[in-house]
């Protein structure tokens, strides 16, 4: 009798914790759907309200079965604990700087350059972004590292305030084996605004502009900080891809789109100098 009782109530155990499971991926889903709706589609369709009560449901149950929390879990954007100093990270892909033109014949020398290594070349014209240029790197569709640019070859790794970031996927839409982007961190002016208003109530020294203020957010230790900044991002290039080939820039900029990735892809392409 004891035994056939044990039976019952292991098999009756395994049924709960399959729920809990099943609740847990289920609210996992769904948030991270809904997150990407509003910061990445600027499409939500759901309130606030809705989307916090399901966070907080989320949060408990992790807690009280951390064995079960998603490795894409939505409860990561609130940061996690501080760490005492940044590790180094060698870009294996160099993150070069952006030339700068300040005039028509700077442009028109640029496209002479660019004509006598390439034959017929394509133009795509993006917003250049005031910000703070980083790398994120995703194996097997999941973000695993992200770091600052430094000096091109050597930055720092910021991982956990990356993911503070809502509009940055923790989980690609296909289970790709090696992804590497780049992308512009920066505050809106929103965000600037309250920031600034937040630091002159206490007394604090105020930022100058957004770029310095989404720079010191992003290299704070404790990313429980950085998440409440409100950063924002932009992908602009693949740094690099395993398995897929791509014949343009617009290609790529559209299939980061697909995967879930916030771009300026406005697809304006030109044939000539005089029309960029």
């Amino acid at each position: 009798v004891y035994k056939v009782d044990i039976i019952i109530l292991r098999k009756h155990m395994e049924e709960i914790m399959e729920e809990i499971r099943s609740r847990i991926i289920y609210l996992t889903e769904t948030l991270n759907y809904h997150n990407k709706k509003y910061y990445v589609d600027d499409a939500p369709e759901i309130s606030d309200f809705e989307f916090d009560a399901m966070l907080v449901e989320l949060e408990k149950l992790e807690a009280e079965y951390p064995e079960l929390k998603m490795p894409d879990s939505p409860t990561m954007r609130v940061g996690g604990e501080a760490v005492s100093q940044f590790n180094e990270v060698v870009h294996s892909v160099p993150m070069q700087s952006l030339q700068k033109a300040f005039s028509s014949d700077e442009i028109k020398d640029f496209d002479r350059r660019v004509r006598e290594t390439i034959e017929n070349p394509v133009y795509v014209v993006e917003h250049k972004i005031d910000g703070l240029s980083v790398s994120i790197e995703y194996t097997d569709g999941f973000l695993t590292r992200a770091s600052t640019r430094g000096n091109g070859v050597i930055g720092e790794e910021i991982t956990e305030n990356v993911k503070t970031i809502r509009s940055v996927p923790i989980r690609l839409k296909d289970p790709i084996p090696l992804l590497e982007v780049r992308g512009e961190v920066f505050m809106p002016d929103d965000a600037f605004r309250r920031l600034n208003e937040s630091l002159e109530d206490t007394e604090q020294p105020l930022f100058a502009n957004p770029r310095n203020a989404a720079a010191g957010s992003l290299r704070q230790l404790d990313s429980k900080i950085a998440a409440k900044r409100g950063l924002d991002i932009f992908v602009f290039n693949i740094q690099q891809v395993d398995g897929i080939l791509f014949e343009s820039h617009i290609d790529a900029l559209k299939f980061l789109k697909e995967q879930g990735f916030k771009t300026i892809l406005n697809e304006r392409t030109f044939n000539s100098i005089e029309d960029v």
